[in-house]
């Protein structure tokens, strides 16, 4: 499990390269070599993320705080998968494999904003139990409203482009179902039975999908972390401020009428 820093003895791009190693192992999630467990793994790593934050901003969340806050979408891009089966299977095959390198780049970066998004929250003290609907709601309109492009490019630069990367992910995806099946002490065949075992794995125990990561991981979050805010252009910082003001003014949209008024 990342190591949460403790306030006042960690900068600011810590929590960054926290969420971006959230970000990077959700994705990878998505590369797991059995069908659909890949949802309740996304889950429980955006959960410890939520978690995470929380601790460092010493903020207590109730399990239901944390689920809704994690928001995760079992459909994604999967509901693409039915409109192929008409194909050949080799065809069909190809088409998974698109749609699993689409979905992995899509959640790494959902986990990124949501994590940047909610860090902010924290961060500045405005998270209140009794204004969780209004909180949760400008989160999620502030993480549909932004120009997504740049992020998303860095990381499928790093998680699919990079041979390397993506083998290494793949093959942790790989060796972590590998690990929860062999914790069971219980050796099944099935696909739907191993699928179980596996969700209860992670459910009586997130921790372990944080105890076999790749070594190099810490690096290339750290990689990722320096394209992200060393773009000579600049781009990418702009539109994370510009991201953190639309929020502030989403969280506080009642307070600024209420002024006006």
């Amino acid at each position: 499990m990342p190591d949460t820093p403790t306030p006042g003895k960690a900068s600011i791009p810590v929590i960054d390269i926290l969420i971006i190693t959230h970000a990077i192992l959700s994705g990878a999630a998505v590369l797991v070599p059995i069908a659909f467990v890949d949802d309740f793994l996304i889950s429980a790593i955006r959960q410890n993320q939520v978690k995470v934050l929380a601790k460092y901003h010493q903020v207590t969340l109730s399990a239901e705080e944390v689920r809704l806050l994690t928001n995760v979408n079992s459909e994604g891009c999967w509901q693409g998968l039915l409109g192929v089966l008409k194909y050949p299977f080799k065809i069909v095959r190809q088409f998974i494999k698109v749609l699993e390198v689409k979905k992995s780049v899509e959640t790494a970066t959902h986990t990124y904003y949501s994590g940047i998004l909610l860090n902010e929250v924290l961060r500045k003290g405005w998270y209140k139990r009794e204004n969780f609907n209004k909180i949760h709601q400008a989160i999620q309109d502030t993480r549909r409203d932004v120009n997504k492009d740049l992020v998303r490019e860095i990381f499928r630069s790093y998680l699919v482009i990079n041979k390397e990367n993506y083998a290494l992910l793949a093959a942790w995806g790989k060796q972590l179902l590998e690990y929860l099946l062999s914790t069971s002490r219980v050796h099944v065949r099935g696909w739907f039975q191993r699928t179980r075992l596996i969700r209860k794995a992670v459910q009586e125990n997130p921790e372990t999908l944080f105890e076999r990561q790749p070594p190099q991981l810490a690096e290339l979050a750290r990689q990722i972390y320096e394209n992200l805010n060393s773009n000579l252009l600049g781009i990418p910082q702009a539109q994370r401020q510009e991201m953190l003001e639309r929020l502030a003014v989403a969280v506080h949209a009642d307070e600024n009428q209420a002024f006006t008024e």
